[in-house]
């Protein structure tokens, strides 16, 4: 596997998330992108801690790029949230 995404919150980040990091590129991912939400989270809320922090948090545990999914997509039913995330992965 060349390319891993990855769609997600991470709100807040924790070592479950760094474990499923670390089992994508164990299982042979050379490059793994992250699509995070931003500014919002899928319930409608704000996220506990910053785009800054969680991005920084998945780099730190093997991302290799952090893309941000605009908040009106983090906002939307579980399938626009995945739909928009593959569209911008994909773009990749």
């Amino acid at each position: 596997m060349e390319f891993a995404g990855i769609i997600t919150e991470y709100d807040p980040f924790h070592n479950g998330h760094a474990a499923q990091l670390a089992a994508v590129r164990q299982v042979g991912a050379k490059c793994i992108a992250v699509c995070m939400s931003s500014g919002a989270v899928q319930r409608g809320g704000v996220p506990i801690l910053s785009d800054q922090v969680r991005a920084r948090a998945a780099l730190e545990a093997g991302a290799d790029l952090v893309v941000a999914l605009p908040a009106p997509y983090a906002c939307a039913t579980a399938e626009q949230f995945a739909a928009a995330g593959v569209f911008l992965l994909e773009a990749l």
